[in-house]
């Protein structure tokens, strides 16, 4: 049984389910697999779940994490400032900043994602989000300066 994780068939519930952890979250998804089984109970949805399910589930999260990824590498906030001339405060920009990112992944994913898991309209920028935010408190990478 593995619950607010994998939703077999749907894109996962806004923010990750309401993740702290987006990395952990994928982690979930490895630790699920490394298990031998065929089916689980995913819990919230209409039916049960297959260990397909939970590979194509960790297929969206790893392609949900490299987008986000790859667009705060190529839009970083300060490059942002610079290109999106505005009388508000940066401060408060950083909103702007990180919705531009969303609309980006968003674009990006669902004409793939719509395709294969129900509800990508719904979740799919609050899931953009929650992993946006996850990977500027825990990126590893380098982020250049553009």
């Amino acid at each position: 049984m593995l619950v607010d994780v994998v939703y077999p068939g749907w894109m996962p519930y806004k923010n990750l389910r309401i993740a702290e952890d987006g990395l952990g979250y994928i982690q979930a998804h490895h630790d699920a697999l490394s298990y031998d089984f065929h089916a689980f109970i995913g819990g919230h949805v209409d039916r049960l779940g297959t260990r397909q399910d939970v590979e194509t589930s960790l297929e969206f999260v790893s392609e949900l994490k490299d987008t986000i990824a790859d667009q705060m590498t190529q839009l970083t906030f300060p490059f942002y400032l610079r290109q999106t001339p505005s009388t508000k405060h940066c401060w408060d920009r950083h909103n702007d900043y990180e919705q531009a990112i969303v609309e980006s992944c968003y674009a990006r994913l669902y004409p793939k994602w719509n395709e294969r898991l129900s509800g990508s309209e719904t979740y799919l920028k609050d899931n953009c989000w929650v992993m946006l935010e996850s990977l500027a408190v825990q990126f590893s990478g380098e982020v250049p300066s553009r």
